[in-house]
């Protein structure tokens, strides 16, 4: 079986499941040792089906104290200035995220910024003025912040489209001024965020690397793939990096056992990012998600298949199979995967029509607005790659405005 992760110490939850679940439970039994990083990531997942940050936060212990490296869950306190959970309650309650109104930061402690940051981010919040307080406040609190609050702040920034040079060059300080604190999952988690955002830095990058490079043992196959992705976006190239990623490989072929797909999916498209095609363990880790793909996760799945096509395989059973696997489950597949899984497949003059049947005349219908523009412009370009073309599909983009067509008959 499976060895379940340690919800308390990973403070990195990812599951919504969890955060479901972790709500009703009684406050005395989770009230120590939870870090703010952890409650913020769970009260925001429990906020996107609930809305009702506050309620996951009181349930759960609520409100917020600083020990030497964490923050820890506590009762409120009684000062008359807003609390970053007051906040973030108000923000997750009003009707227009691109008008926040009478909100104010003002009086707002650098301890309730996460919360705050989260809370926006959930809400999707496009107010402007808002948004520049709020990152304005983060820049000048960041001394005061712990290294998991930093992570949740630039992980909700990232996720709102928030940029700021000076915002970027202070999270960079920070970061390398306490890289000893930054848990693996934080430090990768932050470094792709950075990359998401279109933040560069060099000197950060290198000392990041060189850190990882040193203590090889403090990282998972997931963290090296997340610096992987912050270096491949910006196009940074350095030695260390390549065996960084065969680090990971091989504890990632010990471990392999214990994986459902996702640190596998996520090492391999390292690999891809860096190119590393001419190694066995490579061949290796795809062989062990593609050979029954049935069991694996269908988001890791759809990756892996993505970045095996990158690294080159031709391999057209495997292929076939995976998508195969792929066509069952599009349901549960991410938008994003589906649109990289076309590409791949467009680039490599692939055709499935059973994949390619289904994406145009169910998911894109159903879901549009989960693809951008340059999303379906790259669907319909890997389309006319492979021969493929579709009415329906034309029709659809040209009555959204999306981009205008002019294509053959089905």
């Amino acid at each position: 079986m499976t060895r379940q992760p340690n919800m308390i110490e990973n403070p990195c939850i990812e599951s919504n499941q969890f955060a479901l679940l972790l709500v009703p439970w009684n406050t005395k039994r989770i009230r120590e040792g939870l870090t703010t990083y952890t409650l913020i990531r769970v009260a925001s997942m429990v906020a996107r089906y609930k809305r009702e940050v506050l309620s996951a936060l009181t349930r759960i212990g609520s409100f917020i104290k600083r020990d030497a490296t964490s923050m820890m869950v506590m009762r409120y306190g009684t000062s008359g200035a807003p609390s970053g959970a007051d906040i973030a309650q108000k923000i997750l309650s009003c009707d227009d995220p691109s008008n926040l109104g009478p909100i104010s930061l003002s009086g707002l402690k650098a301890d309730g910024l996460s919360a705050v940051a989260r809370a926006a981010a959930t809400s999707e919040v496009t107010d402007e003025a808002f948004l520049n307080e709020l990152v304005d406040k983060a820049t000048r609190g960041l001394p005061q912040l712990s290294p998991a609050d930093v992570c949740n702040i630039i992980e909700s920034f990232s996720e709102l489209g928030c940029y700021s040079i000076e915002f970027k060059d202070a999270v960079s300080d920070f970061v390398m001024a306490n890289v000893e604190s930054f848990s693996g999952d934080m430090l990768g988690h932050t470094l792709r965020s950075f990359a998401k955002m279109g933040y560069y830095d060099d000197d950060l990058l290198e000392g990041v690397l060189t850190y990882m490079a040193a203590n090889k043992e403090k990282f998972s196959a997931e963290n090296v793939a997340d610096v992987v992705y912050a270096f491949s976006k910006c196009g940074f190239c350095h030695p260390d990096l390549v065996q960084l990623v065969n680090k990971a490989g091989e504890l990632l072929q010990k471990e392999a056992l214990h994986d459902k797909g996702e640190a596998i999916a996520s090492i391999i498209d390292a690999y891809s990012r860096v190119g590393c095609t001419e190694s066995d363990i490579v061949e290796d880790l795809i062989l062990r998600v593609t050979q029954d793909p049935d069991i694996v996760s269908v988001d890791p799945l759809a990756k892996t298949l993505v970045a095996a096509i990158r690294l080159g395989s031709e391999d057209q059973a495997m292929i076939n199979k995976v998508i195969g696997s792929l066509v069952k489950r599009i349901d549960d597949l991410n938008s994003e995967l589906i649109v990289e899984s076309i590409k791949a497949l467009g680039g490599l003059g692939f055709r499935h029509d059973a994949l390619l049947d289904i994406a145009v005349d169910k998911v894109l219908p159903q879901r549009h607005k989960d693809f951008s523009k340059d999303d379906l412009e790259d669907i319909l370009t890997s389309l006319n790659k492979l021969g493929y073309y579709s009415k329906k599909l034309v029709s659809l983009l040209e009555q959204k405005g999306k981009i205008h067509v002019h294509n053959g008959s089905s």
